[in-house]
C-alpha cells in the first residue's frame, strides 16, 4: 500500500523563500525568526518599506498553515498584506484571496490595481454578485 506524503506548510514556504537548504544528511526547517525575516526582506524589496511587525507576525503564521485573522484601521496597508500573502503561495497551489472591505469607492480602486497584478479581482456589491459569480470565480474566470 503506497501512502501519500505529509506536506509540511512551514517548509514549502520556506523552500519557495529560498531560505531553506538541503543539508547533506538531515531536513532543517525554518524557524519562525527565518520566516519573519524573509516576508520582511520580500516585502521591503515590493513596497521600499519594511511591513508593520503585525503583518510580519501574521504572515509567518499563514505560511505556517495556521488559521489568521487580521483586523486592522484605515492606512494600515490590507490590500499589501494580502499581496505580499498571495506571492508566498507556491504557483501550482493560488487560492482564492478573499479581502472584505466596507467602503465601495476604496473597494473599487483596490480591485482595479490587485487586477493590474493578479488578473482577477471582483468588488462585489449587490450589483455585481449573483448565482453564478461563485462558479466562474471557482473555475478562474
Amino acid at each position: 500500500m503506497i501512502r501519500p506524503t505529509k506536506v509540511n506548510p512551514q517548509l514549502e514556504t520556506a523552500k519557495i523563500l529560498g531560505i531553506w537548504h538541503k543539508p547533506p544528511q538531515k531536513t532543517k526547517q525554518p524557524t519562525r525568526h527565518s520566516l519573519i525575516g524573509a516576508i520582511s526582506a520580500h516585502s521591503t524589496a515590493r513596497y521600499k518599506q519594511p511591513p508593520k511587525a503585525l503583518h510580519s507576525k501574521a504572515l509567518m503564521y499563514l505560511a505556517l498553515g495556521k488559521m489568521s485573522f487580521l483586523l486592522s484601521g484605515t492606512r494600515f496597508g490590507k490590500s499589501h498584506f494580502a499581496k505580499i500573502y498571495y506571492d508566498l503561495l507556491p504557483i501550482k497551489d493560488k487560492g482564492v484571496l478573499l479581502v472584505i472591505n466596507p467602503l465601495g469607492s476604496l473597494g473599487n480602486n483596490q480591485v482595479l490595481e490587485i487586477q493590474k497584478e493578479v488578473h482577477l479581482a471582483i468588488n462585489f456589491n449587490k450589483l455585481t454578485f449573483n448565482p453564478h459569480e461563485p462558479i466562474n470565480i471557482a473555475n478562474g474566470k
